[in-house]
């Protein structure tokens, strides 16, 4: 293996390990750990699976994109298998196109369906505003 090659390898590994980090933490998100706004007192211990790094980044990806973040983090880890397998991802472009759809569709019927529910990540609590992260609730208004 070429020098190249192994570097490319390398940052796709560590790309795949943030992907993954990532989804494990929106997935054990609790709306009680810290950075939140909402919940007084905060957990006197992080109940997030990351931590408090994984607290602060799957409150954020929640409030944001919503519930879809799981469905970015797992197709895009798949890539990133299929790619550092050695086999070419075809029509990348076409592909993140029909990836950010099909997150916001997600966090659209997420938030149509349960807007302030507290069931599925959203089991210790709901933001103000929806359960949909901004891109859900913008996109459910539109």
């Amino acid at each position: 293996m070429k020098h190249g090659q192994l570097y490319r390898v390398a940052i796709e590994f560590i790309l795949l390990c943030a992907c993954v980090t990532l989804t494990i933490s929106v997935m054990s998100f609790d709306f009680a750990d810290p950075p939140t706004e909402y919940v007084w007192p905060h957990n006197a211990e992080v109940q997030n699976l990351i931590g408090p790094f994984g607290a602060f980044c799957a409150y954020y990806s929640l409030y944001y994109i919503g519930p879809g973040v799981i469905l970015a983090g797992i197709s895009i880890a798949i890539a990133l298998i299929i790619h550092i397998a050695g086999k070419p991802v075809t029509h990348p472009i076409l592909r993140l196109t029909g990836l950010v759809l099909t997150v916001m569709a997600v966090s659209v019927t997420w938030y149509l369906i349960w807007p302030f529910e507290t069931i599925g990540l959203y089991r210790t609590g709901s933001f103000p505003m929806g359960n949909g992260g901004v891109i859900g609730v913008a996109g459910a208004y539109y």
